[in-house]
């Protein structure tokens, strides 16, 4: 079984990677929480990005997606075990 640490470290990772390829919109609330669903393919070639759940507006969310996009490939795992095809990222603001 693969240990939750590497996991989370695994994720913070791709978030952070995400998160240096986010252009702020002027919109973006100081406590903005967005829930990312993303599929990516071995390599980390991101092939859907969706908000599935956010307290910003619609132009917010298409940024978080656009940053996923930019964003591929995503960093890849140490281990090849911790590589999920489907995963949920939590983006804010603070990350």
């Amino acid at each position: 079984m693969i240990d939750m640490f590497y996991r989370q470290v695994y994720q913070n990772m791709i978030t952070q990677r995400v998160r240096r390829n986010w252009a702020r919109p002027g919109t973006a609330r100081d406590d903005l929480k967005c829930i990312v669903s993303v599929q990516q393919v071995p390599g980390g070639t991101v092939v859907s990005a969706r908000v599935i759940e956010c307290n910003g507006d619609d132009i917010v969310r298409r940024s978080v997606e656009a940053a996923v996009h930019r964003a591929s490939p995503l960093p890849q795992p140490s281990n090849p075990l911790l590589f999920l095809r489907t995963f949920q990222i939590t983006f804010t603001i603070d990350d």
